[in-house]
């Protein structure tokens, strides 16, 4: 029993991050169906109140479960007694003393209660519409309009029907005069009476198309409140507990395996200083101080709280932008998925989808940061930032999208993507707000941005932002041992980043593309390409290379530039290609240039280390 109590013990002492999490789980999905419950008291009630007149009008139109309250029922008494009529008649009856009169009169006596019953309810329908239509408008006034399910159509369709009521009750009572006349008459009176009974059929089918069109307009008469709710509801909790549920992963299954890892780091490149307590000989000891310098609970939930709380509130304005009154109109009208698409997308605002494009970066930047083992503290915090940025990115973008006449949805779009670029969005504001006001800020945020290594894209660019490496200059003159050891790149890939990033530095930006063209990518690169056998400096190999380049630089500004030498810039969404180079025409390389740039890069603190990097393998 104590083994048994001891391991237990020894199990949870292991995994209290791990525990803490999956409470913060709980609380956070518990959190957020409590709050849910109350909001659907809410959009329950409103659905009620603005179903009650929909009900009625549905009602009133057919209603299977009491016939005789509906104008469906009394249309089709009076078409069923108007063909009764037509039969009565019929072309075989020449005049009006062929007609049984007893017959006669019970149909003129029943056609009068149908049509004036038809009048009444399709009056009755009329006025029911124009209320919904009244509420409708109310709605719009408070911002929340319907999509594809309005109840102007319906108005039509039961002023329609009342007009063709009118006409019925007036056909009726030509029916009466004519029966009167033909009394007394011959043929030809005979025949004005059968054309009326004719026109009154006519007019009962158009009622009944009518009502039939009122039927098919109005929305579902059973609304399921609860599902879509729960569609709301469910999403709305899957985006908040995304950050958790990654963690609570990470903690129980990639943590243990990253620390291994690092400890083996610690040993082969014989790094304990970056250890608070260096002195440590035991594996033991030298992994609880890395997990406890590296994942600090502390700092996890810190930030993970304040993500969530900004989440919320987002999120909440994204899928309630009319707080219960949109979400409970959209569920009147009978929305399902495509309906709760339109009305999310058409409510569309720079400040939700500007939050939703950030979180588009945030989930794929913890995800990917997750399959990497490297669910630091840091990225959290970093995702925090993120989004608070985006978030007044996307207020000034309001602002200035009047000054650019720009619709709604091309604000909403712009700000999307400048949530998942958000240096696009503040060197566009520069630019714009230059040209407005006279001023001269600097639009270029950043001249050489760390997408201009090969192989580098703007996840791992936020991942280096967190070790204060925020460009190329910065990575050329990085602490490897730092990087390795803060990061979980592998090693390889550091160096080669480096490697490309010091060569950037010490070449002319106009003689990028000449250099990769000529298969010199990195610094080691260029090296390996002017050194002799025995390590020297070649003249001979200088000069061909110097040759090669000019070559294919004259190509280059002559817009000719082959294909795979054209070289996206992910930072600015710019394409380097012949065209963009050839605004400026670069000085041609000479041999005294090379020689200059090697020599530079040899008295680089760090080449030597990369050099015997690759040479060792």
């Amino acid at each position: 029993m104590s083994h048994s109590r001891t391991r237990i013990a020894k199990v949870l002492s292991e995994n209290t991050s791990a525990i803490i999490v999956f409470v913060m789980v709980l609380l956070v999905l518990g959190g957020t169906v409590f709050v849910s419950s109350l909001f659907y008291n809410g959009v329950e009630d409103r659905v009620k109140a603005l179903r009650g007149t929909a009900s009625m009008l549905g009602n009133t139109i057919s209603n299977p479960s009491d016939p005789r309250s509906s104008v469906e029922y009394w249309a089709d008494k009076g078409l069923e007694y108007s063909k009764y009529l037509n039969n009565e008649l019929s072309f075989d009856k020449l005049t009006f003393q062929d007609v049984n009169t007893q017959n006669f009169t019970l149909i003129l006596r029943n056609l009068q209660g149908y049509t004036l019953q038809t009048r009444y309810f399709s009056d009755l329908a009329f006025k029911l519409a124009q209320d919904l239509v009244d509420e409708e408008h109310g709605l719009k006034e408070q911002g929340i309009e319907a999509k594809g399910t309005s109840y102007e159509a319906l108005l039509s369709i039961t002023n329609k029907l009342v007009n063709t009521t009118q006409q019925l009750e007036i056909t009726y009572a030509e029916i009466v005069n004519s029966s009167e006349y033909a009394k007394i008459g011959g043929e030809k009176e005979m025949n004005n009476l059968r054309i009326k009974g004719i026109e009154l059929s006519n007019s009962c089918y158009q009622t009944k198309a009518l009502i039939n069109a009122a039927i098919i307009s109005l929305p579902a008469g059973n609304v399921n409140i609860l599902a879509p709710f729960i569609l709301v509801t469910v999403i709305y909790i899957v985006f908040l507990i995304f950050p958790w549920v990654l963690l609570l992963l990470f903690f129980l299954r990639k943590q243990k395996n990253l620390v291994e890892v690092k400890i083996k780091l610690f040993k082969d490149l014989k790094l304990d200083r970056f250890l608070e307590q260096p002195k440590m000989a035991n594996k033991g000891e030298i992994g609880k101080e890395i997990a406890k310098q590296a994942f600090r609970t502390s700092e996890y939930l810190t930030s993970l709280i304040l993500l969530t709380l900004i989440n919320a509130t987002l999120f909440y304005f994204f899928f309630y932008p009319h707080s219960t009154a949109g979400l409970a109109y959209l569920i009147s009208t009978g929305g399902g998925v495509k309906a709760f698409a339109n009305y999310v997308a058409g409510e569309a605002t720079p400040l939700t989808f500007g939050f939703i494009g950030a979180y588009f970066f945030v989930i794929h930047m913890l995800l990917r940061r997750y399959f990497a083992s490297d669910l630091n503290p840091k990225a959290y915090t970093f995702a925090v930032v993120r989004v608070l940025t985006v978030f007044i990115i996307s207020v000034v973008l309001q602002l200035l999208s009047t000054a650019v006449s720009w619709t709604q949805i091309a604000t909403s779009v712009t700000a999307f993507v400048v949530g998942i670029f958000p240096d696009v969005g503040v060197r566009w504001i520069l630019r714009t707000a230059n040209k407005l006001s006279g001023l001269k800020a600097p639009e270029l945020l950043e001249k050489n941005p760390l997408t201009k290594i090969d192989g580098l894209n703007i996840w791992h660019e936020a991942r280096f932002l967190e070790e204060k490496v925020e460009n190329v200059q910065n990575l050329a003159t990085a602490s490897l041992d730092d990087l390795i050891i803060n990061t979980n790149f592998c090693p390889s890939q550091l160096v080669d980043w480096i490697d490309q990033a010091l060569l950037l530095i010490h070449v002319r930006e106009q003689w990028t593309e000449s250099f990769r063209a000529v298969g010199i990518r990195t610094a080691t690169d260029l090296l390996s390409c002017t050194r002799t056998a025995a390590g020297k400096f070649g003249k001979k190999k200088v000069k061909n290379l110097v040759a090669a380049i000019n070559t294919t630089q004259a190509t280059i500004s002559t817009g000719s530039v082959p294909a795979n030498t054209a070289k996206e810039t992910r930072g600015t969404g710019q394409m380097a290609t012949g065209a963009l180079q050839a605004t400026s025409t670069p000085p041609q390389m000479t041999e005294e240039i090379l020689e200059t740039i090697v020599k530079t890069i040899e008295e680089s603190p760090i080449i030597e280390g990369l050099w015997n990097y690759w040479s060792e393998g």
